[in-house]
């Protein structure tokens, strides 16, 4: 799976210090990979919560998940220097929110 990520910058006087996010996965496999990825603000980046957040003790399956089967884009706005955190696994295991993938017979209902 390869990941690219476009910002520019964003005009208005009230999304000063904000910037438009492309985000885009190519999957380079023969087979679908399920994908979770999460924006996480940098250090400079103040007033928006994590998304990347863990909120169990014991990692769970991470949401939402998105299916790849060539390519799949996102567009989003966050504040500058917000990073973009994500993991891939294959058709049989999903992405956890530790950033690790679960074995297939784990899978969510």
């Amino acid at each position: 799976m390869r990941m690219t990520i476009s910002a520019t910058n964003i005009a208005t006087f009230s999304d000063r210090g904000r910037q438009h996010y492309r985000i885009s996965f190519e999957n380079q496999c023969e087979n679908v990979r399920v994908v979770y990825w999460c924006a996480e603000p940098g250090s400079k980046a103040s007033g928006i919560n994590s998304e990347c957040v863990q909120t169990t003790a014991r990692p769970a399956i991470a949401a939402p998940l998105y299916a790849v089967l060539r390519t799949r884009e996102f567009q989003s706005t966050y504040p500058q220097g917000t990073r973009i955190r994500f993991v891939d696994c294959a058709d049989s295991a999903f992405p956890t929110s530790d950033f690790r993938c679960s074995p297939g017979g784990q899978r969510p209902r």
